[in-house]
């Protein structure tokens, strides 16, 4: 008998997350490049093509899910109320995103993680590849809202989305990387956000769909 949709989803969800826990537990304690997918495969009960079936790359088990990520950067857009801001719901998503989609993410967590990607090369890599899938994944859902004939127009403002994620994010690492205390630099990063989004609003507006 086979299993609901249902079943199945919960299942792989169930996979993912325990892929995930294995995996950052070994890339914290021993470094991302001194890690192999084998031993993550094993220490989570599962074959290595059973990994690669749910993350392609070594690299996405640290950055999460890259496609559920993007299309939830496309939801965003396409379930703003009309006459409300974009701009609004993308900056109360930053933080969402800079922690790899980790809704309920403990404070202590996110330090970790944003220390293993400044210190390899390869995850820096991988993240600027993940930057630009999400600057093309915004810019097209975009146009596909404000169905824009004007080519610059959802490109540009994608680009100064994306450019604010990269700010944000290096701001964040000097932070835990100079003070700790992960609690509190989320806790002030708001501020930081906040201001980087005004500056971005000084030359696009609000985005408000009709």
């Amino acid at each position: 008998m086979t299993s609901s949709p249902g079943r199945r989803v919960a299942k792989r969800k169930r996979t993912q997350a325990a892929l995930r826990q294995v995996a950052m537990g070994l890339f914290v304690a021993r470094g991302f490049d001194n890690v192999t997918t084998t031993e993550i495969a094993r220490g989570a009960g599962v074959s290595t093509a059973t990994l690669f079936n749910h993350f392609p790359t070594k690299e996405d088990l640290v950055f999460g899910q890259v496609d559920e990520l993007e299309r939830t950067l496309a939801l965003l857009v396409r379930s703003c109320p009309a006459g409300q801001s974009i701009l609004d719901a993308l900056q109360a998503h930053v933080l969402f995103d800079l922690t790899a989609g980790r809704a309920y993410t403990c404070p202590s967590h996110v330090a970790p993680f944003h220390e293993l990607i400044a210190n390899s090369p390869q995850l820096q890599a991988r993240e600027a590849q993940l930057y630009l899938r999400r600057e093309a994944a915004l810019a097209s859902a975009l146009r596909q809202r404000f169905g824009s004939t004007e080519a610059p127009f959802a490109g540009t403002v994608a680009a100064l989305f994306v450019a604010a994620e990269r700010v944000i994010a290096t701001e964040m690492r000097q932070r835990l990387a100079e003070f700790g205390r992960p609690e509190q630099t989320l806790r002030e990063l708001d501020g930081y956000i906040e201001a980087v989004f005004t500056v971005i609003r000084g030359g696009t507006g609000d985005l408000a769909p009709p």
